[in-house]
C-alpha cells in the first residue's frame, strides 16, 4: 500500500489537482481501502488522513444510508472494481468531532499509469436536504391541519347550531396552523443561534390537553385513542409556549404515527422538584438500528423528506428550552419519549 501511495505522490500534477479541489475527495485502492484524503476532506471531516490509510471508509467515518441507516449492499464492500460509469449514494457521515454531515458519494474508477484506483467524490448536500425536508414536512403539516379545519367547517355548514360547541376546536386548529408556519422559521433560527426564547407563564396541563384535542381532528389521530395523565392540580411553568408546543406536538405526532389502529397512546405531564416532565408512550417498539440514529437530522424510517421531528425535538429542548430529552423502547414495553424542563426558564 505504501508503494501505491508513493507512486501517486510521484505525479506532482495529479497531486496538485487533488489538493486544489474545493470538494472533499479521497483516493481509494481498487479494493476500497483509503490511500489519502485531500485537504478539503481532512478539514471537513476533522480527521488526520494518515491514520485512516488502509481502512475501509465505512469503518472509520460512520457511513450509513441517510434514510434507512444502511448502505446499499456492496457499497464500499464490493470486491469488484467499480463500473466505469461509477457508483453513487447519499450518506450521512460522522465527522471526527461528532458532527453528522450529509454527502452524495460518487465512486469512480481511475487508472493511474496501470495502477487501478477509486476516486471518491463527496458533495455536501446538507442545504439541499434541508430545503427538501422543510418543504415536504411543512406542506404535510399545513395540509393535515387545513384538512382538519375544512372538516369542521363542513360540519358547521350543515349544522350551524353546533358552532358554539365546536368553535374552540376550530380555533385550536387555526392556532396550530399558525404555529406550523412559524415553527419552520424558528427551526432554522435555532440551528444558526439566532433565536431568543420568549418566555411566559404556561399551563402545561392545559397545553397537553389542547394538543390531544388538536390531533383527534388530524389524520394521525384517527382510529387511535389518546389518554392524558396529569396531576390533579394544573402544572405551570415559565417557558416559550410556541417552542414547547412544537416539541410536544412532535412527540405526540410521532407516537400516533407509530401506533396501530386501536392502540392507546398515553400523554403524561407531572411537576416535581422545580421540573416539569412530559412523557408520551405508544405500544410499538423502535427497531434497534433506527434507535441509534433517531435524533440525527434527516434520519427517518418513513421515507425521503422526513426525519425532522425527533431532531427538532432534541434541538429545541436542549438548545432553546434548557431541557433534556430521552427515550426507551422495547418489544415488551413499547416506546416512551420523555422531555424534562425547568419550571422557570429565563
Amino acid at each position: 500500500m505504501n508503494e501505491i501511495i508513493g507512486k501517486i505522490k510521484s505525479y506532482p500534477q495529479f497531486m496538485q489537482w487533488f489538493e486544489m479541489l474545493p470538494e472533499p475527495v479521497a483516493i481509494l485502492s481498487e479494493d476500497f481501502l483509503i490511500l489519502m484524503l485531500n485537504q478539503t476532506a481532512r478539514d471537513t471531516l476533522k480527521v488526520d488522513g494518515g491514520e485512516l490509510v488502509g481502512r475501509n471508509p465505512s469503518e472509520v467515518m460512520g457511513y450509513h444510508n441517510a434514510y434507512s441507516g444502511r448502505l446499499e449492499e456492496g457499497f464500499f464492500k464490493n470486491p469488484r472494481y467499480p463500473d466505469p460509469k461509477g457508483m453513487t449514494q447519499e450518506c450521512s457521515v460522522v465527522a471526527g468531532d461528532g458532527r453528522h454531515l450529509n454527502f452524495r458519494i460518487w465512486l469512480k474508477p481511475y487508472d493511474l499509469d496501470g495502477t487501478r484506483l477509486v476516486i471518491m467524490l463527496m458533495k455536501d448536500i446538507a442545504d439541499e436536504k434541508y430545503r427538501d425536508a422543510l418543504e415536504r414536512i411543512f406542506y404535510n403539516d399545513i395540509s393535515n391541519t387545513a384538512s382538519g379545519i375544512y372538516s369542521l367547517m363542513a360540519i358547521l355548514a350543515n349544522s350551524p347550531e353546533l358552532f358554539k360547541e365546536m368553535s374552540p376546536q376550530l380555533m385550536s386548529l387555526a392556532q396550530g396552523l399558525l404555529d406550523d408556519i412559524e415553527s419552520q422559521r424558528d427551526l432554522r433560527l435555532v440551528e444558526i443561534g439566532e433565536i431568543q426564547p420568549e418566555c411566559e407563564k404556561v399551563n402545561a396541563s392545559e397545553l397537553v390537553q389542547e394538543l390531544c384535542n388538536y390531533f383527534t381532528h388530524l389524520e394521525e389521530g384517527r382510529e387511535k385513542r389518546v389518554v392524558v395523565e396529569s396531576d390533579p392540580q394544573p402544572c405551570f411553568m415559565h417557558t416559550d409556549r410556541r417552542l414547547l408546543r412544537r416539541v410536544l406536538a412532535n412527540m405526540l405526532k410521532n407516537a400516533l404515527e407509530a401506533a396501530r389502529s386501536g392502540d392507546i397512546v398515553t400523554f403524561n405531564v407531572r411537576g416535581a422538584d422545580g421540573r416539569v416532565r412530559f412523557t408520551v408512550h405508544n405500544p410499538q417498539p423502535i427497531p434497534e438500528e433506527a434507535g441509534k440514529h433517531l435524533f440525527e437530522r434527516f434520519f427517518s424510517t418513513k421515507g425521503k423528506g422526513r426525519g425532522w421531528g425527533t431532531y427538532s425535538m432534541k434541538l429545541l429542548t436542549e438548545k432553546c428550552l434548557g431541557g433534556k430529552i430521552s427515550f426507551t423502547s422495547s418489544a415488551v414495553d413499547g416506546t416512551t419519549f420523555c422531555v424534562d424542563y425547568p419550571v422557570d426558564y429565563a
